[in-house]
């Protein structure tokens, strides 16, 4: 038994340093490449470090995501929804011409 519970915490322990590459966020999440972006880029999802590749000359960067925080959200759908709506909200504010007239 106690060899058992070693290779379940191991298990464990590996799954929690596995990281989520962005393709699969957009489909853990259903979100789109353009939300998962904005939504990293203002820190509403946590990253858990980069990765990096070579095509041809080009260097690619990736944002890595952490498993265990990504699943929460995963099983909280209405918190994506409430994002989209304050998304929205804030879109069609900016949108509105409250700004100064340029005429």
């Amino acid at each position: 038994m106690p060899g058992l519970l070693t290779a379940i915490d191991a298990e464990i322990v590996a799954f929690q340093a596995e990281r989520i590459h962005p393709k699969e966020l957009d489909e853990i999440l259903t979100i789109t490449p353009h939300e998962r972006r904005r939504w990293t880029k203002d820190g509403r999802l946590p990253t858990s470090g980069h990765t990096s590749f070579r095509n041809g000359k080009k260097s690619v960067f990736l944002v890595l995501y952490p498993p265990t925080p990504i699943r929460a959200l995963a099983d909280r759908p209405e918190q994506i929804e409430a994002w989209r709506r304050t998304d929205a909200i804030t879109s069609a504010h900016a949108n509105s011409g409250d700004g100064a007239s340029t005429a």
